[in-house]
């Protein structure tokens, strides 16, 4: 049985720059768009940013085609894409290859690395010129920087690490779902009067298209950047591998605060390993120091879409279901018969993760050795 949410509309045109009041009656200063929504030369479309780090792109990129087409076809509009780097063109046709049917490509050597200013400004110009409907960036580090970026230079609004996108019928207004920050109601909210409607959304929430042969436009875009008027320099860099790769991989196992302690948490490791999978954690387990920020599962942590999820020692809150939804097959097992996890997971036991670890570790093991020495 699923947990229930509660749903909450929520308009606020505060938020969305409009002319509101606030809380004590005096008026606020009224942010002008620079595109309207009833502008008669909007040229609309649904734009998906690729974001792309030394040609390695963004996973969630790919993620956001897929759900970008869906909306694309329920306003009747297009689905474009925009690339951003340098010696990129092969990633704008595999944007073509996941769905869209035209690609912005900036090339330019300024934009090798991301810095926020020249991507910022770049990308900022190009919606302004093109007016797209909707905008979708995924919520990664990079992402975050330059959707909030690009947001303020457009003046629209932007809603951050939503779970879910819709649109109104009759209004063409897109819903961008997310939940509260308390995690127990889901906000819907929308964006009346400014465009694009912009939305940030976490890796792993919606599934991969499949790739296809790609069939589109390519359309190169040139910038008016010169390199002194950057802010910031690169000197150097250095790629360092990410210990995690918890977004990408097809076991995650995730311990919470049933682990007790630093020292048991490494069973959760163990049998990570075991199974050729990724650790997760639970907030809680994360803030007693069990496992690293880069491991937490939930709303305030990643979201990810194994093929199998094993939640040991987590009770299940809220928060925390909202980082594994998309999971394959859930496995949960708490010392807690009680525990809300039982009704979110495929396969439930009611036991001590302490004692029941040990023993599924070694059967794993032995089953493993027995198939390799065959």
């Amino acid at each position: 049985m699923a947990a229930r949410w509660m749903v909450e509309k929520i308009f606020s045109t505060k938020v969305f720059g409009g002319n509101a009041s606030s809380a004590s009656g005096t008026a606020e200063t009224e942010v002008q768009p620079l595109v309207k929504r009833d502008s008669p030369q909007v040229d609309g479309g649904v734009w998906v940013y690729i974001e792309q780090n030394e040609g390695r792109v963004a996973e969630v990129s790919w993620e956001l085609l897929g759900e970008g087409a869906k909306i694309a076809k329920k306003l009747d509009s297009r689905l474009e894409a925009v690339v951003i780097g340098y010696d990129a063109e092969r990633i704008a046709y595999d944007a073509l290859s996941y769905g869209a049917s035209k690609v912005y490509l900036i090339d330019d050597p300024l934009m090798k690395h991301y810095r926020t200013w020249p991507y910022a400004k770049a990308f900022s110009d190009l919606v302004v010129s093109k007016r797209p409907d909707v905008l979708l960036i995924g919520a990664t580090r990079n992402g975050r920087d330059l959707a909030g970026n690009v947001a303020t230079n457009t003046h629209t609004g932007l809603t951050a690490d939503c779970t879910s996108l819709d649109v109104e019928p009759g209004t063409g207004l897109m819903l961008q779902i997310r939940p509260t920050f308390g995690g127990s109601q889901l906000a819907v909210i929308m964006t009346p009067r400014h465009k694009p409607q912009m939305s940030s959304v976490r890796p792993g929430v919606f599934p991969r298209p499949p790739r296809r042969e790609g069939k589109g436009e390519i359309v190169r875009v040139q910038v008016s950047i010169r390199e002194e008027d950057i802010p910031t320099k690169i000197l150097d860099y250095e790629l360092v591998e990410r210990s995690s790769i918890i977004e990408e991989s097809d076991v995650v196992v995730s311990g919470g605060m049933g682990m007790s302690s630093v020292k048991n948490f490494q069973l959760i490791k163990d049998l990570a390993t075991s199974l050729g999978g990724a650790v997760g954690a639970s907030r809680k387990a994360v803030e007693s120091g069990y496992a690293d920020k880069e491991n937490q599962v939930g709303q305030t942590g990643k979201t990810v879409r194994p093929k199998v999820y094993i939640a040991m020692g987590i009770s299940g809150a809220i928060q925390h279901l909202v980082g594994m939804q998309g999971s394959e097959t859930v496995f949960a097992l708490n010392i807690d018969p009680d525990a809300p996890i039982f009704n979110s997971c495929n396969y439930g036991v009611i036991g001590d993760a302490l004692k029941v670890m040990p023993i599924m570790i070694d059967e794993i093991d032995k089953r493993r050795s027995k198939k390799e020495g065959n």
